[in-house]
């Protein structure tokens, strides 16, 4: 489904694998623990263990969230759930990463900087708060409490250099994920004011990646590998590491990837600081050729 024009260029980032990489093991397996524990509470643990087949047929890991809320029953019963397990979690176990600080300062100053995750917005802006702004586990879940009790939205919630940066999880998706036929993404532009055609997914799920490709967005690609290997002494195994995608090296993987000279999609709306193409390839470009490239698109 082609987007109509009139909304703007964007970036839209998962949080988890892109903004927190895996190499957080800790504060994964703790989210798995307190999200399967707290959802044996709401009926009981024999009923999570029958109903689990059925997270396969929703989408798998992505769609965790929209089977809790089957699980769940009822929206309230939801909500509660959510709440429980949001004020949970330890966010400290989350590092603060001067690097994507710095990326991030220069993505909002050349374009809207959205966060689209398959699970719940207070998670994800709590994500963004540790790593981003370096607030305390403590800090967090007090400002999470107040939102609630003030019904602030997550979304609304975060400024990055004077400007918004839009946090949205499955709850104001409609319970639609990413991956799915469904997917929401013609709802999600409206609301933000974005055209898809010329907008840019970051994310290392292939299935998201896929269903954004068909409807005109760009990708850039993140192997849940090279997620997993940040912080490593590993790091470096990979010949395009995540530290190349969102590190210093961020201009030299753009022209690997050939993203800026495609036809639907303007990148140099977003990236223009970024990119630094050199002089001739600038005038190629201006001219509509398109030039060779060694590079893969995924």
């Amino acid at each position: 489904m082609a987007q109509e024009d009139g909304g703007k260029s964007a970036v839209v980032l998962d949080i988890d694998g892109v903004v927190n990489n895996f190499s957080n093991k800790r504060f994964y397996i703790s989210f798995a623990y307190h999200a399967l524990h707290e959802l044996a509470k709401v009926h009981s643990r024999r009923s999570l263990l029958q109903n689990l087949p059925k997270l396969k047929k929703l989408g798998g890991p992505n769609a965790l969230f929209r089977f809790i809320f089957l699980h769940c029953g009822d929206e309230k019963t939801f909500n509660q759930y959510c709440h429980k397990l949001a004020l949970k979690l330890n966010y400290d176990l989350i590092p603060h990463d001067p690097s994507m600080v710095e990326f991030m300062k220069r993505l909002s100053k050349y374009g809207k900087v959205c966060i689209r995750s398959d699970g719940l917005s207070e998670i994800a802006g709590a994500v963004w708060d540790r790593v981003i702004e370096n607030k305390s586990s403590g800090e967090i879940k007090t400002k999470m409490m107040q939102n609630w009790i003030n019904g602030v939205k997550p979304e609304k919630d975060k400024v990055l250099d004077g400007k918004p940066i839009y946090i949205s999880g499955i709850v104001e998706n409609r319970m639609k994920i990413k991956s799915s036929e469904n997917s929401g993404w013609d709802e999600f532009a409206k609301r933000y004011d974005m055209d898809l055609q010329r907008s840019v997914l970051i994310d290392d799920s292939s299935s998201n990646r896929k269903v954004a490709r068909k409807l005109g967005m760009t990708v850039v690609p993140i192997s849940k590998l090279d997620s997993l290997l940040q912080g490593t002494f590993l790091q470096g195994i990979q010949k395009r590491s995540l530290s190349d995608i969102l590190g210093k090296r961020m201009s030299d993987t753009l022209k690997h990837l050939n993203l800026s000279y495609g036809k639907k999609v303007d990148l140099r709306d977003v990236f223009r600081v970024l990119l630094k193409l050199p002089a001739k390839r600038n005038k190629d470009a201006a001219n509509g050729k398109k030039p060779t490239n060694n590079g893969r698109n995924d």
